[in-house]
């Protein structure tokens, strides 16, 4: 991945209370994906490939006004103009010769607009709310989005919150300009799908153990429409929500519908003498429905994640001018999920066959890995250096990817793959 991104930002303030402020940048990002192989005569081999490249020049500015000391007001504009040069390919296992399932180079706006009132109600109560538009001129898809939210200060440490939002977002760019069948035709029948949808409710209460301890908890539901699946012979369970690194290859349909819900806790303790620490909880469930009227899990639903991170800091010397820190960092959740493979048929077509109306019922073992940092800090008057050696996966833990099981055509059977062992 490449990735680069400049700008500039220009603020007038128009009187003690308010002010514009207009921001122009220029990004690009360049994702190259390949997977490879080699062959029985051992000659190496590509069989996927995503090359996406985009360029965006981006314009903001929005305005804000704090009328009095209980109404405080924005509203702002967004002009994006969006580039995009994507190659997807595969291979396919009867030809052995890679096609296309996604080549395009085209541009695009993006527009976007917001405008939001924030209101003291009392001491303790503050309402929020507004609005939030988008306009993609691609297809000329749009959509005004609502929002929501109510924060009740309980007493000096803690906080109750209620927010509701409606929320849009476009489609991966490739996703838009799927070709079917691969190469053989000009047809783009992704072309006018909509804006997924999604309904945001969230409760929360955040509380303030001391000054340097907190407690932030979250309950959330999330109800998408408007989502894409397909309705094509064979692939009544796909939908590009489980998509992961690629872009969709089938026609498709904006007529899906998707369910998240769970429980966040997160207990930081703030950097203070020299040392940090967070500790992180997820409990959820992620489903969504197919067109054929099914409900099944997604690819993420792993039901539970957690992450413990900190880090100390020892400084040194006299002038205490250098530094030594050791950190640390552990993740675990229950094991992402994966559809499962038909083995009669794997074999008979030498690559994985995935018995689609059982989709994301299988489910990895789970994942864990702990990860270890040493740096040490040089501090000069005109001069600072660092060294640091980072060391994942320190355990060697072996860590079963669903996704990357494999045809062996030597031992003729179906191998498991597993993710990145320790790694200095």
């Amino acid at each position: 991945t490449k990735t680069g991104a400049i700008g500039a930002t220009f603020t007038q303030l128009l009187n003690e209370k308010s002010y514009l402020k207009t921001v122009v940048a220029l990004s690009g990002t360049n994702v190259l994906l390949s997977d490879d192989t080699v062959s029985t005569s051992l000659l190496p081999k590509t069989y996927r490939l995503v090359n996406s490249k985009e360029s965006r020049l981006s314009l903001q500015t929005y305005y804000s006004n704090r009328i009095n000391d209980k109404l405080t007001m924005k509203a702002g504009l967004f002009a994006h103009r969006i580039g995009f040069d994507i190659l997807q390919q595969e291979r396919d296992t009867i030809s052995d010769l890679l096609s296309d399932q996604v080549r395009v180079k085209e541009s695009t706006g993006l527009f976007q607009g917001f405008a939001q009132a924030q209101y003291k109600l009392s001491p303790k109560l503050t309402l929020l709310g507004g609005f939030h538009a988008t306009f993609l001129a691609l297809n000329n898809t749009w959509s005004i989005d609502p929002r929501l939210a109510l924060k009740y200060n309980v007493n000096q440490k803690s906080t109750l919150s209620f927010a509701y939002g409606l929320h849009s977002r476009t489609l991966p760019w490739g996703t838009y300009f799927t070709l079917t069948p691969p190469t053989s035709s000009l047809a783009l029948p992704n072309l006018d799908l909509e804006m997924i949808k999604s309904h945001h409710l969230v409760l929360s209460y955040d509380y303030a153990i001391s000054d340097a301890l907190s407690i932030k908890s979250e309950v959330y539901y999330q109800h998408l429409f408007d989502a894409p699946v397909s309705n094509v012979l064979g692939y009544e369970t796909y939908s590009p929500l489980n998509d992961r690194d690629r872009f969709s290859t089938v026609a498709l349909i904006s007529e899906g519908t998707g369910r998240n819900m769970g429980l966040d806790v997160v207990v930081e303790r703030s950097f203070r003498n020299g040392w940090f620490a967070m500790m992180s909880g997820s409990f959820f469930n992620s489903t969504y429905v197919a067109t054929d009227g099914q409900r099944y899990n997604t690819r993420f639903n792993s039901g539970w994640g957690t992450t413990t991170m900190g880090a100390k800091e020892f400084t040194l010397g006299k002038q205490k001018a250098s530094a030594l820190q050791v950190g640390a960092r552990f993740t675990a959740n229950g094991g992402l999920r994966s559809t499962p493979l038909d083995d009669a048929l794997s074999a008979a077509a030498q690559a994985p066959i995935e018995i689609a109306s059982r989709a994301f019922e299988d489910q990895a073992p789970a994942f864990v890995r702990l990860d270890l940092r040493f740096a040490y800090r040089r501090n000069r008057p005109n001069l600072a250096w660092w060294l640091a050696l980072d060391v994942q996966n320190v355990t060697a833990r072996t860590n079963i990817n669903p996704y990357r099981t494999t045809w062996d055509p030597v031992e003729q059977k179906l191998v498991e793959d597993v993710q990145s062992g320790l790694i200095p």
